[in-house]
């Protein structure tokens, strides 16, 4: 097997419920580890002090604070780097793997490479769940799945539409679609990927982050292959959704504001930089005003105005590609 090292970032009180779980089964299959502590629990750094302390495949990168996954994910990318390995494996702290899972990410990344000519070629695992992900594997199109420039928030009036009707990828299309971005966890990437595009954008600090880097790598170059056959289980779902039109009234109710405010903001940054042309514009335009409009009226309804001002101003930081907000997290 060639020379694999597993990036993992963790926080808060998670090593017993998850983190422990995810880095055991990656050890089974003959990794070594990279477990980034990203600010946890006074319990659960002394699991994971005592953990790297038996076992030497396991290297231990610790902040005192939660420092956000974006600038986490580039330290331990950093520390793995370094150990020479052929390949780098991301994984969240609740993504539990069975032991052929790197496998077939390898054995596809070996074919794809040969079919596209680029040794670089990014293979991200089938997450479960992930809507992209369980669409494109039913047989949609990647360009119903994924919005395209002048979405807003992630949401595209044309995209949706489509997605309600019954495409299918044509005849003989590649069963192994090619995706613009794709998560941190699961992701099999070569190291030379960090020379030539850097590391996650610490400035995001939190959600996003993956998206903006994974397609910086897209945008080099370098296709990301999704793997349908190996899947990898998220054992605790996220915070946010991954479309606006069903997330953002949740999102402006929630009592997580600076949550809140760094989705809302980081997705919008994403999303503005990627429109140039006066079609992406309008697009952009049109977008916007159906999810405001959305917003606005959710926030009436559940008494949400605080949250509504805070989307608003990250929605504001976002267009102006202001990420010098400072915020904090628990």
């Amino acid at each position: 097997m060639p020379h694999v090292i597993a990036v993992t970032v963790t926080y808060g009180d998670r090593f017993d419920r998850l983190c422990r779980e995810t880095i055991v089964r990656v050890l089974r299959a003959g990794v070594g580890r990279v477990v980034v502590d990203n600010g946890s629990s006074e319990a659960s750094r002394a699991g994971l002090i005592a953990l790297a302390a038996g076992d030497e495949r396991i290297l231990l990168v610790r902040n005192e604070r939660n420092v956000g996954s974006a600038r986490a994910f580039a330290a331990g990318l950093d520390v793995a780097k370094a150990q020479g390995p052929e390949f780098i494996w991301l994984l969240d702290d609740d993504n539990w793997v069975t032991a052929d899972v790197l496998e077939k990410l390898l054995v596809v990344q070996q074919e794809e490479a040969g079919a596209l000519g680029d040794p670089s070629v990014v293979v991200a695992a089938r997450r479960v769940p992930n809507a992209f992900h369980e669409r494109l594997s039913e047989g949609a199109r990647v360009e119903t799945v994924y919005p395209p420039a002048g979405a807003f928030l992630g949401f595209d009036l044309v995209t949706y539409t489509r997605r309600k009707l019954p495409f299918r990828r044509t005849a003989g299309a590649a069963s192994r679609p090619r995706i613009p971005y794709a998560p941190y966890g699961g992701l099999l990437v070569r190291p030379a990927i960090l020379d030539e595009v850097g590391s996650p954008l610490a400035e995001l600090v939190l959600y996003s982050d993956d998206t903006v880097w994974t397609s910086q790598i897209a945008a080099a170059g370098h296709p990301i292959v999704l793997a349908a056959e190996a899947v990898i289980e998220d054992a605790e779902g996220k915070w946010t959704q991954e479309t606006a039109q069903n997330s953002v009234g949740a999102a402006i109710s929630s009592p997580h504001k600076d949550r809140l405010y760094l989705s809302t903001r980081n997705r919008i940054w994403y999303d503005a930089s990627r429109v140039r042309s006066f079609s992406e514009r309008l697009r952009y335009r049109v977008n916007r005003f159906v999810v405001m409009t959305v917003a606005r009226i959710s926030a009436v309804r559940n008494s949400s105005r605080a949250g509504f001002a805070v989307f608003k101003e990250a929605v504001e930081d976002g267009e102006r590609q202001d990420l010098s907000r400072p915020v904090g997290l628990s």
